[in-house]
């Protein structure tokens, strides 16, 4: 026995080795004198350690086992020394070994039921150094609903886009992680009446050409502010118009709509979406870029620009009758956190969606607003555009099936 789990002390990752005169194969490495304690659900005899990580790989619920080679016994754990660093304990009859071939899911974090243009910048303390999958999705943009003649019209924010990559993280480093939200929905009343009561409400119609918000980036970056992930929020959409998806690639897309020589850049190179502030009341606000945020618009009737890091990502504010106070429900058209753009009032154009650069918001209606674009610093990255077919963002961090 002793030379038997001297063998399975030297092996290495998709090494074999031999028991009982066969071969035998391990697609993870044990650990010698480890162990993890108070999460076992079942033991069993096994004669050798080969046969315990046999039992675990077969039964769906093992995340982990702990071989006690003195008693020839198998515990299995529901869960790792990855998700439960402080019970990975030294014990000197034991071997411990991690459950091949799954990814295990540590954290999903989602905007727990907050909407608007205001979150809460989320944490994770990386248990144990080792690789980790991170994947992250950008928010969609408002929705712009009205009526048109004798029949209802829907135009859709652009979705979210996705991105994920794998980082090697160093135990104690702490994660900030911003979750982006949806943009808001045109909601002035057609007519331009003071009310807080919804078009619904009042058997009338949303403002044709009202603004609607960007949607919200979703990021991931240590508290030193090294950026490691980055997915882009989609544009609001306008009359005629959906709102541009969030971007794979880095850069932010212009707004879209009737006319070309009112639509504005998208960002490069992590920096928000070009400028507008011009002393009008129609511009939609600017995505947000991890760099930088963009100008103060001219007006308190065009959107609001999202604000970026060191605005603690709020989306930008909805034109002034666009927010609530000529038709309901608050907060009306704004960007959504994470920097999206704010939409602006009738005759305005929607925002841009936050993103590692930002998207465009448009001069004047009507005019969809550009999607957000999305980063990556790890290895194996890769991304799809539009690639959210949820409202609101999400990030999950998952410990890979090779550590652990």
């Amino acid at each position: 026995m002793s030379v038997t789990l001297s063998a399975f002390y030297l092996i290495s990752l998709m090494s074999t080795c031999w028991t009982a005169g066969k071969q035998c194969k391990f697609d993870q490495v044990p650990i010698r004198g480890k162990a993890l304690r108070g999460h076992t659900y079942k033991t069993a005899k096994a004669g050798e350690l080969f046969r315990c990580y046999m039992c675990c790989e077969r039964d769906p619920a093992c995340k982990s086992c702990n071989f006690k080679h003195t008693k020839e016994i198998c515990e299995m754990n529901n869960e790792t020394k990855a998700t439960k660093p402080n019970d990975f304990i030294t014990d000197e009859q034991s071997y411990y070994i991690r459950r091949p071939g799954e990814d295990f899911i540590l954290l999903t974090l989602t905007t727990n039921g907050r909407k608007g243009r205001f979150g809460v910048i989320q944490s994770f303390t990386v248990p144990t150094t080792g690789r980790y999958k991170i994947k992250a999705w950008g928010a969609r943009g408002g929705t712009h609903s009205y009526n048109s003649g004798n029949k209802s019209v829907t135009y859709y924010g652009g979705k979210g886009a996705f991105k994920m990559g794998l980082f090697t993280l160093t135990e104690g480093t702490v994660l900030n992680i911003v979750v982006g939200h949806r943009g808001g929905d045109s909601v002035e009343v057609k007519g331009g009446q003071y009310t807080s009561k919804t078009a619904a409400e009042l058997n009338s119609s949303v403002a044709e050409e009202a603004g609607t918000g960007g949607g919200g980036g979703s990021f991931v970056y240590s508290s030193s502010n090294v950026l490691f992930l980055a997915a882009g929020g989609g544009g609001g959409s306008s009359a005629g118009y959906n709102g541009v998806n969030g971007q794979a690639g880095p850069n932010g897309t212009s707004s879209v709509g009737k006319y070309s020589s009112h639509s504005r850049s998208g960002g490069t190179g992590g920096f928000p979406g070009e400028c507008d502030n011009e002393s009008n009341d129609t511009s939609g606000g600017v995505g947000a870029g991890w760099l930088a945020w963009s100008c103060e618009t001219g007006s308190d009737r065009s959107g609001e620009n999202g604000g970026s890091r060191d605005k603690g990502w709020v989306g930008g504010n909805a034109g002034l009758y666009n927010r609530g106070k000529n038709g309901g429900l608050p907060p009306g058209a704004v960007g959504g956190f994470g920097g999206g753009g704010g939409g602006a009032d009738n005759y305005g154009a929607s925002g841009g969606g936050g993103g590692y650069s930002g998207g465009g918001g448009g001069k004047d209606a009507p005019q969809a607003g550009g999607g957000g674009g999305s980063y990556c610093n790890g290895l194996s990255c890769s991304g799809a555009s539009g690639g959210n077919s949820n409202d609101d963002g999400m990030v999950q961090i998952f410990e890979l099936s090779d550590e652990g």
